[in-house]
């Protein structure tokens, strides 16, 4: 992970996955329209309540606004995400403008980022079978973001990119659910 996602902190990290959303332009999305935050609640609430009983606990988690205890999980999470997508270039430009703005002073609360956090993290991540057991890997970006808002196909996909989580944040998100 770079050194500027390591500079935010828990808080920033987890604005700027929101604010890359508001800054990523309609064209970057499937058929140029983003998801509406409505929707992306509809996609994390179904998410939640479908996902296996193994890995609920993490996605509520993640999914779950407003709540102290999961802050440095979620921002972990966020960090992850927002390094994959600056490493390409179609996508760098509005990740370092969403960081430039989660630096700043906010007064506001957002009640759709876990919801949000949840479908970009769907959609950057593989899942590829290995004979050893399964390799994790961020891939794809905004474009394909739209496939995380299938909910079938992303019901499949969570439970593989859940547990592909470093430890570290698999067990905190786990703890704090468990």
């Amino acid at each position: 992970m770079n050194d500027t996602m390591l500079s935010l902190n828990d808080e920033q990290a987890i604005r700027a996955v929101r604010l890359f959303y508001d800054f990523a332009p309609r064209e970057l999305w499937k058929g140029g329209e983003k998801p509406s935050p409505e929707r992306l609640k509809i996609i994390a609430g179904a998410l939640v309540k479908e996902a296996p009983a193994d890995v609920q606990p993490a996605v509520a988690a993640l999914a779950e606004d407003g709540q102290t205890d999961n802050i440095a999980a979620r921002a972990q999470v966020c960090r992850l995400i927002l390094t994959q997508l600056r490493q390409s270039s179609k996508f760098e430009r509005y990740v370092d403008l969403a960081l430039d703005a989660a630096r700043k002073p906010v007064m506001a609360i957002d009640p759709v980022t876990g919801a949000f956090i949840i479908v970009l993290l769907l959609s950057t991540s593989v899942v590829e079978p290995t004979p050893h057991g399964r390799k994790f890997r961020f891939a794809g970006g905004v474009v394909d973001a739209i496939k995380a808002l299938h909910l079938p196909e992303s019901l499949h996909e969570l439970p593989a990119v859940m547990k592909a989580l470093p430890d570290g944040v698999w067990n905190a998100l786990m703890h704090l659910k468990g």
